[in-house]
């Protein structure tokens, strides 16, 4: 699209990410002019909105009818997109979203479902925030992702009966078991075969813990949550998997006791590092961890190796919808997040903007 004619300069709108050096060809009445130096691009991270448009209210349909409020969301490898749409409407779903069939669709209503995490052979787990720990559901894409709920058997210690509520679970590919946080209560944390679904309480944390979010690294050996409890101090906590007894331990600053403000973010060493309320973990094929800050509307990154953080994208303390590239790109309320596997694109579902965005390489 041509936007403004100069005498010596001709403005144009390109297309986005076009492939490789494009040539320049201009084409008057007949007459060719080809400019000999080819049109490079530079690769560079922005966000974008891929469905969603701001009404709460679900509506399947493609990506530009799309509408949904999710908690959380899940990737496969097939690029199906779970979300856990159950904040906004009487009846709630998980919901497939495919950029590339231009797709969003419920899989099924449930009543109460939480976090996602995806298996083996793309299985996917969902939280069952309704049944304190006592059973999740389980979508086998081959049987086109029809829930199925599967109850937790406890041969020994269950989780408490009443006021308990399983916010995550998590796949962990080395020992090929799920791991649940329950939040409020004794802090329950379980671990559950999902080709038994039998299940253990490996640790409980006390103190009445909020658990939103949790991860486990790339190579299986701990755990991490996202507590959000002015009583334990907000921020992350690991756990080693060999030794779950040992508990958690927290990793940030040790004196920013309730969620911190703009002000006490503190990109920089982590051990100085405050955290708003944060929602949801994902760890990235780098081996970074991701946090969405909720309260402060923006992506966080963890190194764990250099233990330093800095924030991704977004403006702390600034909702919006706005999309681009970081110095203009906001959030609004951020929760989900969802890493492709080749590291391409960070998928956030903003919750407070009722949109599914994607911070994307390109």
């Amino acid at each position: 699209e041509i936007t403004q004619i100069e005498d010596n300069a001709i403005t144009v709108l390109v297309p986005r990410a076009p492939g490789n050096a494009a040539t320049i060809k201009v084409e008057i009445m007949g007459q060719e002019l080809t400019y000999s130096t080819p049109f490079g691009y530079v690769p560079s991270w922005g966000l974008y909105t891929v469905t969603g448009d701001g009404d709460a209210a679900f509506r399947g349909g493609t990506l530009a009818q799309g509408r949904l409020k999710a908690r959380y969301i899940s990737l496969d490898g097939n690029g199906n997109i779970f979300a856990s749409h159950r904040d906004e409407g009487s009846i709630r779903h998980v919901v497939r979203i495919n950029e590339a069939e231009n797709i969003v669709e419920s899989v099924g209503s449930f009543a109460s479902p939480n976090g996602s995490t995806v298996g083996k052979n793309n299985i996917v787990y969902v939280a069952n925030d309704n049944k304190n720990a006592r059973s999740y559901y389980e979508l086998n894409p081959s049987n086109n992702w029809t829930p199925v709920e599967r109850t937790i058997t406890y041969a020994g210690e269950a989780p408490p009966a009443s006021t308990a509520y399983m916010y995550r679970l998590v796949y962990n590919h080395n020992d090929d078991h799920l791991y649940g946080v329950v939040g409020h209560n004794d802090g329950t944390v379980i671990k559950v075969n999902p080709a038994t679904y039998e299940g253990e309480v490996i640790f409980k944390f006390g103190a009445n813990p909020f658990w939103y979010g949790a991860a486990i690294n790339p190579t299986g050996s701990h755990l991490y949550i996202a507590a959000n409890a002015a009583a334990i101090g907000y921020g992350p906590y690991r756990m080693a998997l060999n030794n779950p007894t040992g508990g958690f331990v927290r990793l940030n600053a040790q004196g920013v006791s309730g969620a911190a403000t703009v002000a006490q973010l503190n990109d920089g060493p982590l051990s100085q590092a405050g955290f708003g309320q944060a929602w949801d973990y994902e760890f990235g094929p780098d081996g970074n961890l991701y946090v969405s800050d909720f309260t402060n509307h923006v992506i966080r990154k963890i190194n764990l190796k250099t233990q330093t953080v800095e924030t991704l994208v977004g403006k702390a303390g600034q909702a919006g919808n706005t999309n681009g590239k970081k110095d203009k790109a906001q959030l609004n309320g951020p929760r989900g997040l969802a890493w492709n596997q080749n590291g391409t694109a960070l998928y956030v579902f903003d919750f407070n903007g009722n949109r599914l965005r994607k911070w994307a390489f390109d």
